[in-house]
């Protein structure tokens, strides 16, 4: 398998996963764009002055950090970067954010007030369990991706063949006003 193509659909679930964040983080905080006087273009932010040039260039010493080795950074190459990327994420998700069951929390902290909109604590959305088995099939994992599916057949599917939206922290379908509810949108994608 490509790795460009793993490491890209790592990459972009773990964006999926992160994007209702970043778009609360900006809408808290605000975001402001302005020519940079080094070129490019830089970004500021209402939360921080700290100004993020475009035209970094990324370096890391990721072998041997931590680990008394060289101090001096090596340039990383866009593969290389991804692949490590892709490694750190799959550590963090597969010992942090899914359990051995296959439920992919929304987030890993718990003690968030409820909601009826989003998925937080160790709630687990029907999303993020579709997003799980796609990512699956792109690496080529099987055992992954019929994980997936059993936790699917057995907590996500109603009586009638329709998911659950959303699971509350005990992996029972989340309940508004007293009826599960079903994102048929959701399950679409």
């Amino acid at each position: 398998m490509d790795n460009f193509r793993v490491a890209s659909s790592v990459v972009t679930l773990i964006l999926l996963m992160l994007l209702p964040l970043a778009i609360l983080g900006i809408l808290y905080f605000g975001i402001s764009y302005r020519p940079s006087k080094y070129g490019g273009s830089s970004y500021t932010s209402g939360f921080s002055s700290t100004i993020i040039p475009r035209n970094l260039t990324y370096t890391s010493n990721w072998s041997t950090w931590g680990r008394g080795g060289s101090t001096a950074p090596r340039p990383m190459g866009s593969a290389e970067l991804l692949e490590e990327a892709e490694r750190l994420c799959w550590k963090f998700m597969g010992s942090k954010m899914i359990s051995s069951e296959g439920a992919v929390y929304s987030t890993l902290r718990r003690g968030y007030g409820g909601s009826r909109d989003y998925g937080v604590n160790h709630e687990v959305t029907a999303e993020s369990i579709g997003l799980l088995m796609s990512y699956a099939v792109d690496v080529g994992d099987k055992p992954l991706f019929d994980r997936e599916v059993l936790f699917l057949e057995e907590k996500l599917l109603s009586p009638l063949g329709i998911c659950y939206w959303k699971l509350g922290e005990d992996l029972s379908p989340y309940m508004d006003g007293g009826y599960a509810s079903s994102a048929s949108i959701d399950d679409l994608r």
